[in-house]
């Protein structure tokens, strides 16, 4: 069992981010590995370090992998975004072995993905949540570049369903460098489209190795239950808020995993992260209970305004 901590930009002492290096590597390192004011840091090690630079590994108890992000305003986006890659091993800040993605699956800079932190390269500070424990963190950046929306990124341990798995970490990020565009590839948006020789164009989301533990990055596609079930639409449309039938509120495990032609297979799923089923019908910051399957859990909404997406995050200690 575990529990995610959420560290969020109006807590005491919280770091700021904004268009300037170092503003993410720094927000990292307080919530993943320092902690800041009255919050404890999420459990992780900064394994290698330079100006801007990090290389992140997960606590005990995860995979332990490595996650480089460069904040020195490299990329064509300069100090806009962050590059973030995994590695399954580091010998310094900036070189490893086994990158996901690899050099085919990623042309941007450093064959990395993005995190968009600001509009503007400049000092503006700009909201944020970060969601982690010692194994999975999810960032949240309202990055100004659409008004009261939360871009997002994922990176750390997923739950597998293969027994044993020790190479169930996965990193999801934006396919775009210096883009503005709230659809490249961001955590909500869910595509059951096929995924094909370890490719994840328009899709933004890699595991280490495949289930089998072949070495190489291996493509994924991130689906909910209802999304899949109604052929790829939006799951904020199906179910209306609450579900008529039973009065209830619907939640779906957001899925790992690989399409084919014929047919794909299940990896696993986000550690903590769920789908909402419904209409809008909740406001950023709501937080609620759950009953029957889910008793026990309580969750808390990210959500994008006015209807641009939606994160359900489970804040009970009741993680896989």
């Amino acid at each position: 069992m575990a529990q995610f901590t959420i560290y969020r930009s109006t807590d005491g002492s919280a770091p700021t981010v904004s268009g300037t290096a170092g503003d993410l590597t720094n927000l990292l390192d307080k919530c993943l590995a320092d902690g800041y004011g009255s919050m404890a840091a999420a459990g992780w090690t900064k394994a290698y370090t330079a100006t801007n630079r990090r290389a992140y590994r997960n606590g005990t108890g995860s995979t332990q992998l490595y996650w480089r992000v460069r904040d020195d305003a490299g990329g064509t986006g300069g100090a806009k975004e962050a590059l973030i890659r995994g590695y399954e091993a580091m010998t310094d800040v900036n070189t490893g072995t086994n990158p996901f993605p690899t050099n085919a699956q990623s042309a941007l800079t450093d064959n990395s993905l993005i995190i968009r932190k600001s509009a503007t390269a400049d000092a503006t500070t700009r909201p944020w949540i970060v969601v982690a424990d010692a194994k999975t963190c999810y960032v949240f950046i309202q990055s100004g570049d659409q008004s009261n929306t939360y871009y997002a990124a994922a990176f750390g341990d997923f739950y597998s369903v293969v027994a044993a798995d020790v190479w169930n970490a996965c990193l999801s990020a934006r396919t775009l460098e210096n883009s503005s565009g709230a659809g490249s590839a961001d955590l909500d948006g869910f595509n059951i489209n096929i995924v094909a020789n370890n490719s994840f164009v328009n899709v933004g989301l890699c595991a280490a190795r495949t289930a089998s533990g072949a070495v190489g990055s291996q493509g994924y596609l991130r689906t909910s239950t209802w999304s899949q079930v109604f052929n790829g639409v939006s799951a904020n449309t199906i179910l209306a808020y609450p579900n008529p039938s039973d009065n209830s509120i619907y939640l779906s495990r957001v899925f790992l995993g690989q399409n084919a032609s014929v047919a794909g297979h299940l990896r696993g799923y986000f550690r903590g992260y769920w789908a909402w089923m419904h209409a809008l019908g909740v406001n950023d910051g709501d937080t609620f209970s759950g009953s029957g399957d889910l008793a026990g859990k309580t969750f808390l909404v990210i959500k994008n305004s006015p209807n641009q997406g939606l994160f359900i995050i489970e804040t009970s200690n009741t993680l896989p």
